[in-house]
């Protein structure tokens, strides 16, 4: 084992339909569904189209903080996930963001 990363149940929830979808992305009806298991992809569907603004907000909370809890394990994989504005998530090739030295 090269590396050991921990990361949140709900993380562990999101990744597996993260990377069934993969390379394409998964809608966030899938990964709430999967956070909730007892609500149907269909019945997700339907409160996050019908939900607004804060109240859309507070529906995708535990969604974000979930992914988030993924990214440093994400990272040592090559990969990070990014947010699709109003459609869901998907997995990419991470690049790393930090400014090259100046030689």
């Amino acid at each position: 084992m090269l590396a050991q990363v921990q990361c949140s149940a709900s993380g562990i929830d999101v990744l597996l339909p993260l990377l069934e979808s993969y390379p394409h992305y998964c809608p966030y009806e899938v990964l709430v569904s999967h956070l909730f298991p007892l609500l149907t992809v269909e019945h997700c569907r339907k409160m996050i189209l019908e939900a607004e603004g804060a109240e859309r907000e507070v529906l995708l909370t535990p969604l974000r903080r979930a992914i988030g809890s993924l990214s440093p394990g994400l990272h040592l994989l090559g990969l990070e996930a990014c947010s699709l504005r109003n459609i869901g998530y998907m997995l990419k090739k991470y690049t790393s963001r930090s400014v090259p030295s100046p030689r």
